[in-house]
């Protein structure tokens, strides 16, 4: 992605954990969401990001364990949503950043705590850090909500991604902020 112009520009601040190793002197600096996949999408690619969220008896389908097949559909209805929800944004709303490019954040309003909560982060693998997107960088607020559809049929999926790229209120407890392009690290939150 190029950073030097992008389609819309806002000074609003956002939030975002990271697990980068930050320190003082980063507060400031700017940088850019210039990698070609986000963070978010190469886990979303790795099969083993399935694997701690399920636990069951080892109950056995032939050679099969039952966890394994329900791991296995639950990496898949995953990444069909995704690539969905992508086709949509970029068939109908390209002006909006990719989930597949951005930094996934969320709007100030938010409680840190609970939307921590919310996507199962603990503050010792995370820091939070306050951020101001620069002049060119594109924002889209969504809601969380509408991602909850992977048992959905494609129509739905369609019809949710619709939804999510339509954009949400920033009051949303619900709602992330992606962002893609040039922002400054404003804090180093200390929770």
């Amino acid at each position: 992605m190029n950073c030097e112009k992008q389609d819309a520009c806002t000074s609003k601040e956002l939030l975002h954990y990271t697990r980068w190793k930050l320190r003082e002197e980063h507060i400031g600096r700017e940088f850019c969401t210039s990698w070609d996949i986000s963070h978010y999408w190469k886990q979303k690619l790795r099969k083993a990001w399935a694997q701690d969220s399920l636990e069951l008896p080892d109950i056995y389908i032939g050679k099969t364990s039952l966890t394994e097949l329900l791991r296995h559909g639950k990496y898949a209805a995953e990444l069909l949503k995704e690539f969905v929800f992508e086709e949509v944004r970029e068939n109908r709303f390209r002006d909006r950043p990719s989930r597949k490019r951005c930094l996934f954040a969320f709007p100030t309003e938010l409680d840190p705590r609970t939307y921590r909560s919310t996507i199962g982060f603990t503050n010792l693998d995370r820091t939070l850090i306050r951020i101001q997107p620069l002049d060119g960088a594109r924002i889209h607020f969504g809601s969380m909500d509408l991602l909850d559809c992977n048992l959905s049929d494609y129509e739905e999926l369609t019809h949710k991604a619709a939804e999510y790229w339509a954009g949400c209120e920033l009051a949303n407890p619900r709602a992330e902020a992606l962002l893609e392009g040039r922002f400054r690290i404003m804090e180093i939150v200390h929770e």
